[in-house]
């Protein structure tokens, strides 16, 4: 190949080269914008919500900023009380939160039965008693040859089970009703 040849052929690479990158420039010039993708995981930050409860492992969740919480998960109930979380807003959360779990004794009622003794009086005939916490049973007076034995536990038909209650903790988690139990003393008139 000659001189003039070998520069022909450059000059066409050259030009081919221009052409090439006028086009590229032309094309992108003309393409349609594309609108910037509405991802704000790249520029928001993110904080943690975090549900501690005694004896629970912690629950954790995440939340971009401004953003509102709505997993939110139920504490893990227990017998004889009531758990809530002692916080409730999470709506445009823009810190880390950490939530604890509150325990209240719920407060039930015992409902006192006298039983066959018609002699027999209370001066109350319901009683409150917090769950876990100590209580004392009232105490009946009667008239009448009949020895007070002390309180049963009513089953589902009303009348005493062999459960005797006894002053000390409150463990039922519900509300009672206890039944006076009667020895008669023939010779005995109080």
């Amino acid at each position: 190949m000659n001189k003039k040849g070998k520069l022909s052929k450059r000059l066409c690479l050259l030009l081919l080269s221009a052409i090439c990158a006028v086009a590229s420039a032309f094309f992108a010039a003309c393409a349609p914008e594309t609108p910037p993708e509405d991802d704000d995981s790249i520029s928001a930050p993110t904080y943690t919500v975090t549900f501690m409860q005694e004896g629970e492992k912690d629950i954790v969740r995440t939340v971009k900023e401004g953003e509102s919480l709505t997993d939110i998960p139920a504490p893990v109930p227990e017998k004889g009380y009531t758990i809530a979380w002692d916080k409730t807003d999470f709506s445009s959360v823009t810190e880390n939160i950490t939530v604890t779990a509150v325990k209240t004794a719920n407060v039930y009622t015992i409902t006192y039965n006298l039983g066959v003794n018609n002699y027999a009086t209370l001066s109350e005939k319901t009683q409150s008693a917090t769950y876990g916490q100590a209580y004392t049973l009232l105490t009946p007076q009667y008239n009448g040859a009949a020895k007070f034995l002390g309180w049963y536990v009513a089953g589902e038909n009303g009348k005493a089970t062999d459960e005797k209650a006894q002053d000390g903790k409150y463990l039922w988690a519900e509300d009672i009703i206890l039944v006076a139990a009667w020895e008669e003393w023939s010779d005995v008139v109080n």
